[in-house]
């Protein structure tokens, strides 16, 4: 999937944009597609079948750089050397990055659920849905309370996809003190709409996303689901532990967005467009983050 995509987005790459943007941006822009299909890739192997997902990783990196090399020296005969020294140091770099993401993507990427969600009642039928799972070694409790605690901006790779929104829609930046997500979502402006503590947590706000510097405004629970002012998008989003054992967790979040009418709908499209792959990636980073922590705490207990 992502070499027979790669192919095709090069061809127009090469005749189309490269020609009018130069090889620079016509890479960078052909990036964030390339990191699309190779999540959806990703999702489409464990949704078949859990196996060793790293390994999995590796041995189709080994296929895609295989493949790669194949084209090089058959086509466009180059050498590996210089099909490497002959490109962008900028794009280059990017590319190597999407090449190290297609390796871990398998072991990032997390299945979707059809369950029923704590959600359907604040917003049933959305534009939007995106819920994710993970299994974590730990007690319910101890993950709900790692996962709540969590400060989302302690990753490297969270602060650069803030900075690049910022950049990208000419937001202000902010200096922020360290703090739990929880914390973050609450001091943004969003409403508590339902928590069972140690259990789960559900929050809603309405805002006009695309939008560089976002305002949420907080709507009380019971007027969340019939709030229909126009021009704005309502967002809900969980953060779920349910146990299932003793000492195994199945964490959860999902997040919700529905327009209040057609124009807010064109508009949050096109927000999604540029921004959606970076909310994907700031999920799954959040799970496996939470992961690792909480299975290092119970280690330690």
């Amino acid at each position: 999937m992502v070499f027979a995509a790669g192919f095709a987005l090069g061809a127009i790459r090469t005749l189309w944009v490269v020609p009018r943007v130069g090889v620079r941006y016509a890479e960078l822009m052909e990036a964030p597609l390339m990191l699309l299909v190779t999540i959806a890739a990703a999702r489409r192997v464990v949704g078949r079948s859990e196996g060793n997902r790293l390994g999995v990783g590796l041995v189709g990196l080994g296929l895609l750089l295989a493949a790669e090399v194949g084209v090089a020296v058959g086509v466009r005969h180059l050498s590996l050397v210089d099909s490497i020294a002959s490109r962008d140091p900028v794009s280059g770099t990017v590319y190597l990055l999407l090449v190290a993401a297609f390796a871990v993507m398998p072991l990032l990427v997390l299945r979707e659920s059809a369950k029923p969600s704590l959600l359907d009642q604040f917003i049933p039928h959305p534009d939007v849905r995106k819920r994710h799972e993970i299994m974590i070694d730990a007690p319910a409790a101890l993950v709900f309370e790692v996962a709540c605690g969590f400060d989302m901006q302690s990753l490297a790779i969270v602060r650069a996809l803030f900075w690049l929104r910022a950049k990208l829609l000419g937001a202000r930046t902010a200096t922020r003190r360290p703090r739990g997500l929880i914390a973050d979502i609450l001091a943004m402006g969003w409403e508590r709409l339902s928590e069972e503590p140690g259990r789960y947590f559900v929050a809603g706000a309405v805002c006009q996303p695309w939008k560089a510097d976002v305002v949420f405004t907080a709507i009380p629970p019971a007027e969340f689901a019939a709030f229909a002012a126009p021009d704005r998008v309502k967002i809900a989003w969980t953060i779920e532990a349910e146990p299932l054992g003793p000492a195994l967790t199945r964490l959860a979040t999902e997040t919700r967005v529905v327009a209040t009418d057609d124009r807010a709908r064109a508009k949050f499209r096109w927000y999604w467009l540029r921004v959606g792959i970076g909310s994907v990636l700031i999920r799954l980073l959040l799970m496996r983050a939470v992961l690792r922590q909480a299975e290092s705490a119970e280690i330690r207990r």
